[in-house]
């Protein structure tokens, strides 16, 4: 008996042990799975906040321009150019796929507008003087939009923009886009005369040339490979690297090129993902990164030919 008790008193230490085992196994289990959701949720975020799709896009038969530019156009530029004052208020796309209109309609055109226009920052906050992303949406037939609201190409959009033209937001503002169809309203008062592919993946502008085009008060559209950095970027510092670590996607994403400053060695990018993003809603990317590893094509677009 007394060999007994002995060995049920040696066997409680290894009991103890036991649970402390499973208590770590079940902790262990718990952690992966809130970081598999979590995962899950990123990956979500990141199909919801982009919507460039480059598949929709006829490159080979868009309108193309050579940079117009030669060698000492690019030189003895300003240190800075900024073209911020010409835009309305950053914009949020919310959960939708819808950054090619944000960024073709409600940021680029609107500029084109203030700057023909000589609008004030007054007048960007109006309503009536932005050019809404939901008409533009709504107004892209829906073979060249993705499913849902998953997104579409630059060449939809300003098709859209060269011939119905753009309703503004004070007649369909955003906020009321709770569903992906509809139809649009359309504005031939709010329209493009043309567009270009400035470049395209392989082929891209230099650094001057890019530089070129703002200095010359020229906007650009564009689109991007966004990466995790990117994702999560909140600061006003340059970003000039990026990782792609989510289950090898790669987001495609529209934004519009607002500005440089060679101080920073960095283009000024204007995004469509609110205040709460980036600095204040833009960001600053390296001018050698940019051309190298996050731009995916330029565009240029115009209210008017020149004589």
């Amino acid at each position: 008996m007394k060999r007994e008790k002995e060995y049920v008193g040696n066997s409680r230490p290894f009991s103890i042990i036991l649970r402390v085992v499973g208590l770590l196994l079940i902790l262990m289990l718990i952690a992966c799975l809130v970081k598999t959701c979590a995962e899950c949720n990123y990956k979500a975020h990141i199909v919801e906040r982009t919507g460039f799709l480059p598949d929709y896009d006829d490159w080979d038969n868009m309108p193309n321009v050579v940079p117009p530019y030669q060698d000492d156009d690019t030189l003895n530029l300003p240190k800075q150019v900024l073209l911020e004052q010409y835009f309305p208020p950053i914009g949020d796309q919310g959960n939708k796929g819808t950054c090619v209109a944000w960024a073709t309609g409600y940021n680029l055109k609107t500029a084109l507008n203030a700057i023909d226009g000589h609008w004030t920052g007054e007048m960007l906050e109006q309503a009536s003087n932005q050019t809404s992303p939901k008409d533009l949406w709504l107004s892209i037939p829906q073979g060249q939009k993705g499913e849902g609201c998953s997104g579409t190409g630059f060449e939809a959009a300003f098709n859209v923009l060269m011939t119905n033209g753009v309703a503004s937001m004070e007649k369909v503002p955003y906020e009321e886009l709770k569903g992906c169809d509809g139809t649009g309203f359309g504005d031939t008062t709010n329209r493009i005369t043309d567009f270009f592919v400035v470049a395209r993946d392989g082929d891209l502008p230099t650094v001057g040339e890019l530089k070129a085009y703002l200095n010359d008060t020229i906007p650009l559209a564009f689109g991007a490979h966004l990466g995790d950095r990117f994702m999560r970027w909140k600061t006003d510092k340059v970003i000039d690297y990026d990782t792609y670590n989510y289950s090898g996607m790669h987001a495609f994403h529209a934004m519009t090129l607002v500005g440089y400053d060679d101080g920073r060695h960095a283009f000024r990018v204007r995004n469509s993902w609110g205040t709460d993003w980036g600095d204040e809603g833009s960001i600053w990317v390296d001018y050698d990164f940019f051309c190298r590893e996050f731009c995916f094509a330029v565009f240029v677009a115009r209210n008017k030919k020149c004589k």
